[in-house]
């Protein structure tokens, strides 16, 4: 479908407010709600009559010159304001995407106007309907968002060892290297080529701020890194980040250089499970003797916490298992308290029983009863 922009061409007449120069900041401040409101339409503009010595306020379409309300009727009255006709033409440079997009999709079909932006990139999921408009439905957003130079469609459902997104181009560059700021970082990366959800923003600040400053984070999936860059901003002593994703790896090396906190976190390029295992015997393990027999707690004041963090809702409950060997491990001898581990997984659920079917399947793969475990909807 080729979008024909002379359709979109017609002309509107409303109320207008004559304003000589003396009394336009007196009008505006008071902040009339009978303002022509529509697109990109501009309320004030310069009289045609004598541009030069006024301004001529249009009004909403709904208002009618033989029937003025009452409040702007009293505002004509005290300072004596002329009324006029003023007629515009209003073409698609003057409409937004939803007013271009609802004159051109069949009215059983909601306009598409909320997408995630990714850096210069609008990723869609437009439903079957949208899709013998997606090319035009592409080049409004595209040409009405400023910020935009590439939109995309989603495919198909996320899937595959790396989880990237499946996306045809619908309009703009064919560029998806996309520079994204979140929390005070800096992210790059190519968007094809890795998983990013810019809806988690709010779930990466939560569970940052849960961490201290002697806490150990040990992110497992770690994608680019929207976890580990910014809990070694807030000044973790370690920030252990991994991904089997050879470009999100590449990524979190990048990004860690860029936020400069390269000498905080250790990017990794394993499976999962061996990442786990690498942390339990690399830090937690050693965090019970110092690693050289002398009790940790005597080698510093506090003892933090070791985070495992594992993002990858589809896949992650079923690596819990590499956590079974921490049953097999002697207690700590002398009275020194062993190392906490907290465990964040990130699981889907369909059950009305959120709870009940996350404990279900956290228990399932870890091999024991829960004791103490918060569950929260994300």
């Amino acid at each position: 479908m080729q979008l024909d922009k002379s359709k979109f061409e017609s002309s509107l007449t409303v109320v207008a407010l004559r304003l000589p120069l003396k009394l336009v900041d007196v009008v505006m401040r008071k902040r009339l709600p009978f303002r022509l409101n529509r697109g990109r339409l501009h309320s004030l503009i310069h009289d045609p009559v004598a541009p030069e010595a006024a301004r001529l306020l249009l009004l909403d379409e709904a208002v009618k010159l033989d029937a003025l309300p009452e409040p702007l009727a009293k505002l004509v009255e005290e300072l004596s304001l002329e009324l006029t006709m003023h007629t515009l033409k209003v073409g698609y440079d003057d409409m937004t995407a939803d007013e271009v997009l609802r004159s051109i999709l069949p009215a059983e079909l909601a306009v598409p106007s909320s997408f995630e932006q990714v850096g210069h990139i609008a990723h869609l999921n437009l439903r079957d309907g949208h899709l013998a408009f997606k090319d035009v439905i592409g080049q409004v957003l595209l040409e009405k968002t400023p910020t935009l130079r590439t939109v995309v469609n989603k495919t198909t459902a996320v899937e595959g060892q790396f989880r990237e997104l499946p996306m045809e181009l619908l309009a703009g560059e064919d560029d998806f290297d996309v520079e994204v700021k979140q929390h005070g970082c800096v992210f790059r990366f190519n968007y094809r080529q890795v998983y990013w959800n810019s809806r988690l923003q709010t779930e990466h600040q939560r569970l940052i701020s849960t961490l201290a400053p002697e806490d150990y984070l040990h992110d497992v999936m770690a994608g680019v890194g929207p976890f580990a860059i910014p809990a070694a901003k807030k000044g973790l002593r370690v920030v252990n980040a991994n991904d089997l994703n050879p470009h999100c790896f590449a990524a979190l090396q990048t990004n860690a250089k860029l936020n400069k906190v390269a000498a905080v976190v250790q990017c990794f390029n394993m499976d999962g499970r061996e990442f786990i295992q690498h942390c339990l015997k690399q830090f937690v393990a050693s965090d019970r003797t110092g690693g050289s027999g002398q009790p940790q707690a005597a080698l510093r004041a506090k003892q933090g916490a070791h985070h495992f963090v594992m993002n990858l809702p589809a896949l992650a409950v079923t690596f819990l298992d590499a956590f079974r060997t921490l049953r097999e491990w002697p207690a700590p001898s002398g009275g020194i308290k062993p190392p906490t581990v907290v465990i964040h997984v990130y699981l889907f659920t369909t059950s009305d029983d959120l709870r009940g079917d996350s404990l279900r399947q956290v228990e399932e793969h870890l091999g024991k009863p829960l004791g103490e475990a918060a569950i929260r909807a994300v």
